[in-house]
């Protein structure tokens, strides 16, 4: 699952499968005989299936991980409970796997990007020229952008993505160090600065070899994000969504919140492949802070509200033609609605009984429609 600052789950989750997305054939919502469960250990033919697709366009059984939004796991999306395959390469190795979805890859492109087929033989012969001497390979400059531009593009949760085709991708694969990657993060937050937050940008590090699985690492959700604690009258200061992960900052890192100061912007941590986490401080030039206020209503100037204004995701996979880069820093641009959200849910700064009494409204009973008229 990908992208912007909806992702509040401390859960790493993977950005987009490989992004051909092995989107193949399904044919289980077509047979008649009902739909066919594998039972783990059973023998499936490595062929596609040649039958038809869903009757409802969902995606398909072969989808790695699962998409719960669709047929098989909730029948009120689609009535045939089509089930996935557990395994529909059994015995594949590492190399084998990775080969099998560089390949298609270079499909798609020679697809989206009218590239002859001679071209695609030419590249695969690279490719499997480089795994054979070292395990993985080396992707170009646009077939890392347009795997970038595709993986936000079936991105099913993002209401931006329809402006997956304007996606800027900044080629940091030099970055190996922490000082490096940190340096390439700074670098990301200033464009946004400079630009108004008004473009999608993306910055891509090193890959995580497919045989190891060791990747650069960013620890945090987002780049931006404020500090929660909690205080000597026990209760929870700034945004509880990073109450744990400033726990453990205090824990690994002694790293404390000052007690008192409102809106701390977290540090980030970078841990490059080879190296231990360490932590880097955003200055205050790299974190554009937006006020919020009202024109009829001046006391909330007074409340000193704010937001951070870039979603800097770090925490999501992007998988590309069989390799996984683990860490692309990612940001689109909010919407009102997506920090109107932050600011009152419950589980968030609940800053709407506070409004709501400063309004003159009354609380006490949900009839008056209350929090409707705070959220106006």
């Amino acid at each position: 699952q990908v992208w912007p600052s909806s992702c509040v789950s401390q859960q790493r989750q993977t950005c987009a499968t490989p992004v051909l997305l092995k989107l193949f054939t399904m044919g289980a919502c077509d047979s008649k005989e009902g739909p066919k469960v594998v039972v783990e250990g059973e023998q499936v033919s490595a062929e596609r299936p040649v039958s038809g697709r869903c009757p409802l366009g969902h995606g398909t059984v072969y989808a790695a991980p699962y998409p719960g939004y669709v047929h098989g796991k909730n029948p009120a999306i689609c009535a045939k409970g089509c089930v996935p395959m557990l395994d529909p390469y059994p015995g594949e190795s590492v190399r084998e796997k990775l080969l099998r979805e560089a390949r298609e890859y270079q499909y798609l492109l020679q697809i989206e990007k009218g590239r002859p087929e001679e071209a695609l033989e030419k590249r695969m012969k690279e490719i499997e020229e480089e795994v054979a001497a070292t395990g993985t390979y080396t992707q170009t400059f646009e077939e890392i952008e347009h795997g970038a531009r595709v993986g936000w593009r079936n991105a099913p949760k993002c209401s931006n993505r329809k402006f997956w085709n304007e996606l800027v991708c900044f080629d940091r694969r030099d970055a190996t160090t922490n000082e490096a990657m940190w340096k390439a993060t700074l670098e990301h937050l200033e464009v946004n600065v400079k630009c108004g937050v008004s473009k999608a940008f993306m910055t891509i590090f090193p890959a995580a070899h497919p045989e190891t699985g060791k990747g650069p690492r960013i620890w945090n959700m987002q780049v931006l994000r404020y500090a929660s604690y909690i205080d000597g009258n026990c209760k929870v200061v700034g945004d509880p969504a990073n109450l744990a992960f400033t726990d453990m900052l205090k824990a690994r890192f002694g790293w404390e919140p000052q007690e008192g100061v409102p809106n701390q912007i977290l540090p980030t941590v970078v841990q490059a492949v080879g190296e231990e986490p360490q932590l880097f401080q955003a200055p205050e030039p790299y974190i554009p802070r937006v006020r919020i206020w009202h024109p009829n209503h001046p006391f909330l100037s007074d409340m000193n509200i704010e937001w951070y204004g870039i979603p800097a995701v770090a925490m999501l996979d992007l998988q590309i033609g069989g390799l996984t880069y683990t860490c692309p820093l990612f940001n689109g641009w909010y919407t009102s609605y997506e920090i109107l959200r932050d600011l009152t849910d419950t589980t968030r700064l609940n800053l709407m009984p506070a409004v709501a009494t400063k309004l003159g409204l009354d609380i006490q009973n949900d009839s008056t429609l209350w929090k409707d008229e705070v959220m106006a």
